[in-house]
């Protein structure tokens, strides 16, 4: 039992936990505090943080593609497949994940 006018339940699958309301929410089963945390994919992380499959990483120096993580490049990037790539001097062939010179067409399904 708790108490609606203080507390939180969090209940998910059977599992639970109870805490007092003053900033926290659920994560599923879990609570957390929402000024310092939040919930991504089942997991409470710290605020700036996100994961790369499993990996916890921070939003401000890493960047993860698809579950491989990178330093943030200093150059403007976007991710193809699993690798980052310089858009001023690249393309993505998104068909086989690849990226290419500016200067060429990609081909197939994708471009």
């Amino acid at each position: 039992m708790y108490n609606r006018t203080t507390q939180i339940c969090c209940e998910y699958n059977g599992s639970f936990s109870v805490a007092l309301q003053n900033n926290r929410d659920c994560c599923y089963d879990k609570d957390y505090d929402i000024s310092k945390e939040h919930c991504v994919s089942n997991r409470v992380v710290g605020l700036g943080e996100d994961l790369c499959g499993d990996t916890v990483f921070n939003t401000s120096s890493d960047v993860c593609c698809n579950v491989t993580l990178h330093e943030i490049p200093t150059y403007p990037w976007k991710c193809c497949g699993e690798n980052v790539y310089d858009v001023n001097s690249l393309q993505c062939c998104k068909a086989f994940k690849t990226t290419i010179p500016i200067s060429q067409n990609c081909c197939g399904k994708g471009k």
